[in-house]
């Protein structure tokens, strides 16, 4: 599994995917240190 992968080659919903890179995240090692609380905050913006 390549952590470097780009957010943007997994088979995320675009409305996900603007928040995780508008959250500043662009690669799958960025998500690795985030807790699950804090990743759905970000997921859950309006």
């Amino acid at each position: 599994f390549e952590m470097q992968r780009d957010l943007v080659s997994f088979p995320l919903s675009p409305a996900v995917r603007v928040k995780l890179v508008s959250a500043g995240f662009q690669t799958a090692e960025e998500l690795l240190e985030v807790k699950p609380s804090e990743l759905s905050k970000v997921c859950s913006w309006q």
